[in-house]
């Protein structure tokens, strides 16, 4: 889970493109509400996945605590008849 340091070193439009698009928006939406292109959206998600360490929105989702990561399936062994 994600420390209050790592959230910090987000910027505050990085913080809220995530939110949008945590709420939902496609970079398109994100890219009007905000009036700015969708490459700069593009950008600031980048820059966000870079600082936050993570490979993808899934990912930071969850690192920002806004998505809890899936359980491990549990591992049962089968046994196999001959």
């Amino acid at each position: 889970m994600m420390t209050h340091d790592a959230t910090a070193k987000l910027t505050p439009r990085q913080y809220e493109v995530l939110a949008l698009l945590a709420n939902g928006y496609s970079v398109g939406q994100v890219a009007r509400a905000l009036s700015v292109s969708a490459q700069t959206v593009k950008n600031h998600v980048g820059k966000a996945y870079t600082t936050l360490r993570v490979p993808n929105r899934t990912r930071a989702f969850i690192e920002l605590g806004w998505l809890t990561p899936p359980s491990a399936p549990e591992h049962r062994v089968l046994e196999v008849s001959r």
